[in-house]
């Protein structure tokens, strides 16, 4: 009897010692655990900023729902969009976003640097993917496609480039870094959403005097706001335009088609179809062009 009252002392007095070594065995172990998810954070935070290189670089997103990628000229990894920037570093970089035939895209430039801006996908309040030091961005594969000027007064030019459109210009006096869009059935030019504060003057060109572009396999669609807009298409552009967006349609916006020519017989004329009735300030035709309006407008 004596020999297992010992015992039983012996072992209530070892317990705690049993208790606390179990205690930290399944501490350090916990521990390890925590250390390495804290660390892959920490990495993912880190990946989170994506650098390119010291020359030119080519960085292209590949929009998907389940395993966006980001590609440096040839090496690709998978990302989180989740506060994702894009840093292009010195050269010339381009920055090509793919949307994989997502709804909607819109590229937001910065409103005080020239090569900066802001990509969102599939739904407006979708995380934004920032970049910078990127000399031009392009967009590929959307239903429609949206750029915002930050400013409020914007110059935009319109031209075709090999498989689909280049936007240059600049918003509120600075230039934004040019915007190639492709395989885009809807291209939103909106000079309206950043108005407020400012004059809201804005001038959109599409073409190029004397020269011949087709700009109708995108449909444009003009959001011009407040102000004294303009909108001109000029020399042999074919185009079809929508100004009837925004609070103000297009009563604001004087639209030119075409140009005043001293040939005789004048040389052929731009050529623009409006998808529904427009509201204009002024509509001007000049020269040979032409405008097709919907039937019964």
């Amino acid at each position: 009897m004596q020999s297992l009252a010992a015992s039983a002392r012996l072992l209530r007095a070892i317990r705690p010692v049993i208790s606390n070594i179990h205690t930290r065995s399944w501490w350090n172990r916990r521990r390890a655990q925590f250390d390495w998810r804290c660390e892959s954070l920490e990495s993912r935070q880190y990946l989170s900023t994506i650098y390119g290189t010291t020359g030119d670089d080519q960085i292209t997103l590949n929009y998907s729902t389940t395993n966006p990628t980001v590609t440096i000229n040839g090496s690709s990894q998978s990302v989180n969009l989740v506060d994702l920037s894009i840093d292009g570093l010195a050269g010339n970089d381009t920055f090509i976003v793919n949307g994989h035939g997502a709804r909607i895209g819109w590229y937001k430039p910065t409103s005080n640097q020239s090569h900066a801006g802001n990509f969102i996908i599939r739904k407006s309040t979708s995380s934004p993917v920032h970049f910078t030091n990127i000399e031009s961005v392009q967009a590929i594969d959307f239903w429609k496609f949206a750029l915002v000027t930050p400013g409020s007064a914007d110059a935009e030019a319109v031209n075709p480039v090999t498989g689909g459109i280049r936007i240059t210009g600049s918003s509120g006096g600075v230039t934004f870094a040019p915007l190639t869009v492709s395989s885009i059935t809807r291209l939103v030019l909106d000079t309206a959403t950043n108005d407020a504060g400012g004059s809201g003057n804005d001038s959109i060109t599409l073409g190029t005097s004397g020269t011949t572009a087709d700009l109708s396999a995108t449909t444009l669609l003009v959001n011009s706001g407040v102000g004294s807009n303009t909108l001109n298409v000029l020399g042999q552009t074919s185009a079809i335009i929508n100004t009837s967006f925004g609070s103000q349609l297009g009563t604001l916006l004087s639209v030119t088609v075409g140009e005043d020519s001293t040939q005789t017989p004048p040389p052929t004329g731009a050529n623009v179809q409006f998808l529904s009735t427009q509201v204009l300030d002024s509509l001007y035709i000049k020269g040979s062009s032409q405008i097709v309006l919907p039937a019964n407008k």
